[in-house]
């Protein structure tokens, strides 16, 4: 568990009070236990006397540890405190692929990661996902929500997109609009989605100053898309675990299907694009780019085009990453614009048939390229002439 980035309110309108528990508040005859949790950087909120203060604000009241804790200095606890820490030097608040903000550790034993026998939940249960629901690692778990080592490894692998939030639809409130106003940007980022650089945000076609409509987008597009928030470089990714099906992918004729939209704003260069990169247990096997479409590209027009790819995984692949990446080049916002991220593995059945296919197809193109250069030969031999060849 973490709890962080809370803000509450005195409401006595006298600064500088004790701290009322921002991030927990317990109340008299009540206790909280916590066992591998964060909880720092919390704040209590004052606005009295025509000013605004912020005063660290994490826990009030008794808070039992039952060890593996990661806490602020504003959260005292009773209890097991082994192997809990004063929380200091670590990351802030960020998306790194779950539906919320959480703060990624990268816990080492020397900083008190979990291991295995107390890597449990409250009821003693093995925890086996993290918050975001990616796998946790065999070998122990970092406190708090986040696990580092982790990745995210879907309940079923073929046949469905792979991709979470690939149409902008993730977010609890339902969240999407313009980021005119870059202090607005941090309520629409998009869930799910890790973004170590930038803010990938989602906005609704048809948003005021100029965003495209649906008629903008290629059918079935749905009512949202991704821009690049008002920074000039925006980066998101997911790596998808799909080492479960090893023995299909390493028979070497399962396919796969990628396809996404990509677009921009009228004449202005900015642009999206997604690297897709294909892993195995000793590393990179293979890439490719789709979308990164230009102003020329779009027609000088205020839209987005579909781009689709389809192939066969390398033998050996573990995990597929998804990396998407907004650039600007003109203004204040980031107008590179994606929706509609989509990666499946079709059904084995279907793959059997997708594969026939592309292999028919690539026998095709052997022979057309055979027959093409017989053809030049035939050429180069009656002195350019293709009636001479027949004719003899």
């Amino acid at each position: 568990m973490t709890v962080t980035g809370n803000v509450g309110w005195q409401t006595s309108g006298t600064v500088g009070l004790p701290e009322r528990g921002a991030g927990i508040f317990v109340g008299q005859s009540a206790s909280v236990t916590l066992g591998g949790a964060i909880v720092t950087s919390n704040f209590d909120r004052d606005g009295s006397g025509g000013f605004t203060t912020y005063q660290p604000s994490d826990c009030d009241g008794l808070v039992v540890s039952s060890d593996y804790n990661i806490r602020g200095t504003t959260c005292p606890l009773t209890g097991q405190l082994a192997h809990s820490l004063v929380g200091t030097g670590y990351d802030q608040p960020a998306f790194n692929g779950g539906f919320f903000r959480d703060i990624a550790t990268d816990s080492t034993p020397a900083q008190g990661a979990i291991p295995p026998s107390a890597c449990l939940d409250l009821l003693g249960a093995p925890l086996t996902t993290d918050a975001r629901g990616h796998r946790r690692k065999a070998l122990g778990c970092d406190i708090g929500a986040h696990d580092a080592g982790a990745r995210y490894a879907p309940p079923q692998l073929l046949g469905v997109n792979l991709v979470r939030n690939g149409g902008a639809t993730g977010q609890e409130l339902g969240l999407a609009g313009s980021v005119a106003n870059p202090a607005d940007v941090e309520l629409y980022q998009a869930p799910f989605w890790a973004q170590p650089s930038g803010q990938m945000v989602q906005i609704l076609y048809g948003a005021p100053d100029g965003y495209p409509t649906q008629a903008n987008a290629p059918p079935g597009s749905g009512h949202k898309f991704f821009a690049g928030g008002v920074q000039a470089v925006t980066n998101a990714y997911q790596s998808i675990d799909v080492s479960a099906i090893a023995t299909q992918i390493d028979a070497g004729n399962l396919p796969y299907e990628i396809s996404g939209s990509f677009g921009g704003y009228l004449t202005d260069e900015d642009r999206a694009a997604l690297v897709v990169e294909f892993d195995g247990v000793g590393g990179f096997l293979d890439e490719f780019t789709m979308g990164g479409f230009s102003a020329a590209d779009r027609g000088n027009q205020t839209r987005l085009i579909k781009a689709q790819r389809t192939g066969v995984l390398p033998v050996g692949t573990r995990f597929i990453y998804l990396g998407l990446s907004f650039e600007r080049f003109n203004g204040t916002a980031n107008d590179g614009y994606a929706d509609g991220i989509s990666l499946t593995l079709p059904e084995p059945g279907l793959a059997v048939g997708l594969a026939s296919t592309l292999s028919m197809l690539a026998g095709l193109a052997r022979r057309r390229r055979r027959a093409d250069r017989a053809s030049r030969r035939r050429r180069k031999m009656t002195g350019g002439s293709p009636w001479l060849s027949e004719c003899n």
